[in-house]
């Protein structure tokens, strides 16, 4: 079992950096009958829809988030890349956002 898991986490990091995606994404995988990881398609913009969403049932699942976890995550790294790419470009104060109690 911890094999196929470690193939899953591997198979959903090559298909995020290959998508050249940015900060998170839910990829669909299927298992053929060798436990072989085999990509479906990737979601850049993965649904958070209450009760029904995948994404943050993973990170349930996985990390033991709720929904409000996984969106102030997905805010501070989204901040985060933000201030990074602007810093190199001209100085900017200090965001009034990341000294909130969101992070």
């Amino acid at each position: 079992m911890m094999r196929l898991r470690q193939n899953l986490i591997e198979s959903a990091l090559r298909c995020f950096r290959t998508s050249d995606a940015r900060d998170f994404a839910r990829d669909d995988t299927k298992l053929d009958e060798n436990n072989g990881c085999n990509f479906i398609e990737a979601d850049l913009v993965p649904g958070m829809t209450e009760g029904s969403s995948h994404f943050s049932k993973a990170f349930e699942i996985d990390k033991d988030m709720g929904d409000a976890e996984v969106i102030r995550l997905m805010l501070k790294n989204a901040m985060t890349g933000y201030l990074k790419k602007r810093k190199g470009r001209k100085k900017i104060g200090h965001s009034s956002l990341l000294n909130s109690d969101v992070f």
